[in-house]
């Protein structure tokens, strides 16, 4: 009777994750292999790798392997001949990855899609309203869109007078992706 039982509660689970929607995250800013950065915004780690595996960790945490995560940029600190050190991080991580380009990735589109994300862009155009960025100063450009970006560390989690401006970045979000719900809720 209890095997029957757990039989059913396995059933129920596996049939729950198949019904599951895809969710979308959203993050910016993990610097891999950029330690300074650890002073520079006060991050709560020891070391790079510290960093690294809890930014992993957390992001696994929250994302399944059918859902999609959108980088706003700074992925990591690496220069145009070691970008092959991301491929191994991403494989690490579940779901798939489109990047938004941050002043801090240097390699070329191609580069970054052959290390594991799907696409790769300058900006874009998530929904009518919402906007994807690294950089918030282009804000000015659209007033009357949302602009979700990163660029800003710890500097503002969220502007609305007079652009609406959602920072993602790990900094300020205890280091998880999030999604555009918690965003929204914000």
């Amino acid at each position: 009777m209890v095997a029957g039982a757990e039989e059913r509660k396995r059933k129920r689970k596996r049939e729950s994750k198949k019904e599951k929607e895809m969710t979308d995250f959203f993050t910016s800013d993990w610097h891999f292999y950029h330690s300074i950065i650890i002073k520079y915004c006060n991050r709560p780690y020891k070391s790079e790798k510290e960093m690294r595996l809890d930014i992993i960790a957390k992001h696994n945490a929250v994302v399944d392997e059918e859902d999609t995560t959108y980088v706003l940029g700074d992925v990591g600190m690496l220069g145009r001949d070691k970008l092959s050190k991301l491929r191994p991080i991403l494989e690490k991580m579940n779901g798939n990855f489109h990047l938004i380009l941050g002043n801090h990735d240097e390699g070329k589109p191609f580069t970054y899609e052959r290390m594991g994300f799907t696409t790769v862009h300058t900006a874009l155009q998530y929904s009518d309203n919402i906007i994807l960025r690294h950089d918030p100063a282009s804000a000015v450009v659209m007033p009357d869109k949302t602009w979700l970006v990163g660029h800003v560390h710890n500097v503002f989690h969220i502007l609305t007078d007079p652009i609406t401006v959602y920072n993602v970045g790990v900094d300020v979000n205890n280091f998880y992706p999030v999604t555009l719900k918690q965003i929204m809720d914000n």
